[in-house]
């Protein structure tokens, strides 16, 4: 029975290694994302309550607009 090449696993040990560490990048830009998209929607409905008692928006819809740009940067 042959054994295996230590060259064999070792460069197996480091793709498992790597695949690990990549995997919770993408783990962490997905909540990142959740997070923003979030905060674009409680912005959303904060406008809509602002808007039925007649209150200026207008800083709202800045940050509206630039959650909603980080979000689309992000996907």
């Amino acid at each position: 029975m042959e054994m295996f090449n230590p060259i064999c696993v070792l460069a197996l040990l480091i793709g498992f290694v790597y695949l690990f560490f990549r995997q919770d990048e993408v783990d962490k830009h997905a909540m990142y994302r959740k997070d923003l998209e979030g905060d674009l929607y409680i912005l959303r409905e904060m406008r809509k309550f602002y808007l039925e008692h007649q209150i200026d928006t207008m800083t709202m819809d800045d940050a509206i607009e630039e959650i909603a740009e980080k979000v689309k940067k992000i996907k």
